[in-house]
């Protein structure tokens, strides 16, 4: 990432993408700005985002969710699981312990 000063027009467009809830990887691959910066001149503009928040390219359907518990269950690798979905195995994270969940044995296709 390039660290000289960046002209209006880039600085502009990561702040609308920020706004608009675009993920932060996407913001800096398009505008070379690191992520800290991106952050640090949307706070300057007013956005901010809370802790909690969810990307919304990552949120999953009550039927996903209910499919990732159940294959966590059964005992599906996370990473596969993650792959499966589209999502990272942090937010498989997520879910499993949004919902109390534990394993019950492994198993046999566990790539």
């Amino acid at each position: 990432m390039s660290t000289q000063p960046k002209d209006r027009a880039t600085i502009q467009r990561a702040i609308e993408m920020y706004a608009s809830g675009a993920p932060i990887k996407d913001i800096c691959k398009e505008t070379g700005c690191c992520p800290t910066t991106v952050r640090w001149y949307a706070r300057i503009a007013g956005y901010t985002r809370p802790k909690n928040w969810v990307n919304r390219n990552t949120c999953l359907s009550q039927e996903q969710v209910k499919e990732l518990l159940d294959m966590y269950r059964r005992g599906y690798n996370t990473k596969f699981i993650a792959k499966r979905f589209g999502i990272t195995t942090n937010v498989v994270y997520k879910h499993v312990s949004r919902n109390k969940m534990c394993r019950n044995k492994k198993h046999e296709n566990n790539n």
